[in-house]
């Protein structure tokens, strides 16, 4: 895997925004109906629903700030595993020891 360069490389691209729990929706129709129109309208704005039995996670695109520190957080993890790998697997004796 390369380093990422450009915000296109984050694959990261969804920002969690919420998680309820909800029992004994389907009691009641209207209920279950604002519940169901609700999540549409979220995947429609471009958010992410994970729905379970009784639990929603509600996700949303990350703005362009956000991915462009997702993009510096990546590429630091990427520099920061790649001097692991050339300490541990290449056992270079001129490496610096890690911090």
């Amino acid at each position: 895997m390369a380093r990422p360069a450009t915000i296109q490389d984050v694959t990261d691209r969804m920002q969690y925004v919420a998680q309820f729990e909800i029992d004994k929706i389907s009691v009641t129709s209207a209920l279950l109906k604002a519940y169901t129109m609700f999540l549409e309208a979220i995947e429609k704005a471009g958010g992410e629903v994970e729905a379970s039995y009784n639990n929603v996670r509600l996700h949303r695109p990350k703005t362009e700030s956000e991915l462009k520190q997702q993009l510096h957080l990546d590429q630091s993890a990427w520099d920061r595993y790649e001097k692991l790998y050339i300490v541990a697997v290449k056992a270079d004796p001129e490496a610096e020891p890690m911090r």
